[in-house]
């Protein structure tokens, strides 16, 4: 057992002092991270009826489908949602304002965008590894996209000012 520990900590000592990631911010106190890329969940459309719904396709693999999953509203027992999906796995909500980069790998999608919120955040989703990374932006009504020709800056433009936010994309 005593031999078990001490074998484990000079692993961990080896593991740690090879990492040539850096730290989220000066606090000792977080974790090393090699990228802000997380891993997508598998997820399927949620469709507590198991019904068949029809697919609206809207480039690059993308498509929109209509699904419906157990609500805890004390009005409604079930909530129906239109999706955005790729290959059965849900990446965010349709009715949210979104943009397919001109390649089809990327999508920039809300993912949180509720009235009376104080930050957004956004969601840029890489298809061909089905990871992602959130960006903040501002409690405002998006207008449009704009992505750049390497496709490492999308910009976003908002419906009720000037503002525009340039958003980078990290190296895939």
């Amino acid at each position: 057992m005593k031999r078990s520990i001490q074998w484990l900590v000079a692993a961990s000592i080896v593991l740690s002092s090879c990492t040539t990631s850096k730290r989220d911010d000066e606090s000792p106190s977080k974790p090393y991270r090699t990228s802000e890329w997380m891993q997508h969940s598998q997820e399927p459309v949620p469709n507590l009826f198991g019904d068949k719904t029809e697919k609206e396709n809207v480039g690059h693999g993308f498509y929109e489908q209509s699904g419906c999953e157990a609500s805890s509203s004390s009005w409604e027992a079930v909530a129906h949602y239109s999706y955005l999906a790729y290959r059965g796995i849900k990446i965010g909500y349709a009715s949210f304002p979104y943009s397919i980069s001109p390649s089809g790998r990327f999508l920039a999608i809300p993912e949180s965008y509720y009235h009376g919120a104080k930050s957004y955040k956004l969601k840029i989703y890489d298809k061909s590894r089905n990871r992602f990374v959130v960006r903040s932006i501002p409690p405002k009504t998006i207008r449009s996209y704009n992505w750049a020709k390497d496709e490492q800056l999308v910009t976003v433009l908002f419906e009720d000012s000037a503002r525009v936010d340039s958003l980078s994309i990290p190296k895939p």
